[in-house]
């Protein structure tokens, strides 16, 4: 596996996990974060995203992680795997307030300049009510299911990684 994509509704971990896969398994990684937004939580032209993911998709290996859209599609049939974060919305929300209340005022490692993390009652709303699921789910529906993982808890996930991480290394050492 040298193409890797981390999707998930909002508050579920994905930078988290992604950061922590790239550096295990030695592959560059890309946050959609840092695609999408530009300074101050402007939306990037969609030809802008489309060349970006296009640029990443020349490379050989890649993690890439967050937010999917049609602009997605190319780059999610390219992927070796899919880790689809399919966690409860509490779970989702906790993560959304934990990660709010680290990096309150602030700007997430992933985040361009001027995106400072503030609460928004609205979208821990949308976080614990997974109101970005039928979206998810909607395009993940159209891409082929074999190379989809769906990981419905933390645990799973640490399963995933786990078993992901002893299989590139073998590979390396070989």
């Amino acid at each position: 596996m040298r193409r890797i994509f981390i999707v998930g509704i909002s508050g579920t971990g994905k930078s988290a996990l992604a950061r922590r896969l790239a550096e295990k398994v030695g592959l560059p990684l890309y946050h959609m974060d840092s695609i999408v937004w530009s300074s101050n939580w402007t939306e990037t032209e969609e030809e802008s995203i489309r060349a970006a993911l296009s640029q990443i998709m020349t490379t050989e290996s890649w993690v890439v992680e967050g937010w999917i859209d049609a602009y997605s599609k190319d780059i999610l049939q390219q992927a070796d795997v899919i880790l689809y974060l399919d966690y409860p919305g509490w779970l989702a929300a906790y993560g959304g307030f934990r990660r709010w209340w680290e990096h309150k005022g602030k700007k997430r490692p992933e985040m361009p300049d001027g995106c400072l993390e503030n609460f928004d009652i609205g979208f821990l709303q949308k976080m614990l009510l997974r109101k970005e699921r039928p979206h998810i789910e909607s395009l993940l529906a159209t891409l082929p299911q074999y190379n989809i993982v769906r990981s419905r808890s933390r645990y799973q996930t640490e399963i995933v990684l786990s078993d992901w991480t002893q299989k590139a290394h073998r590979t390396a050492a070989i």
